[in-house]
């Protein structure tokens, strides 16, 4: 998104696209990479990751018929991904302890 941080994009897009409300965590876990496809043409693209603490997910939201949703374990959603480096940064989250911290799990997440 042009003018706004990748922190506030995050946001946006959690709410607009699975309707989460919540915290996010205010450093990027991580990026991975992607070839975006578009109009005759890719462009290779960089996407920063964040956490967030969901306290709820609304009823209705405005990506909601253009999207699925569904709440996964770490394995499941690392394997559900269809991008190799996010798959890695999901997997790899339980041996952040900082990033447990926030969720609110400590260091004792659990697949």
């Amino acid at each position: 998104m042009v003018g706004i941080s990748d922190l506030e994009a995050a946001k946006i897009e959690a709410k607009e696209e699975a309707g989460l409300l919540g915290k996010v965590w205010d450093k990027p876990l991580g990026r991975y990479h992607f070839w975006r496809r578009g109009e005759g043409r890719f462009t290779y693209t960089e996407v920063a990751v964040f956490l967030m603490r969901v306290k709820r997910q609304k009823k209705r939201w405005k990506e909601m018929e253009e999207r699925q949703t569904s709440w996964l374990s770490l394995l499941d959603a690392a394997d559900h991904v269809q991008e190799p480096e996010l798959s890695t940064l999901i997997v790899r989250l339980p041996n952040n302890e900082k990033a447990c911290t926030f969720i609110g799990r400590g260091s004792d997440l659990r697949f």
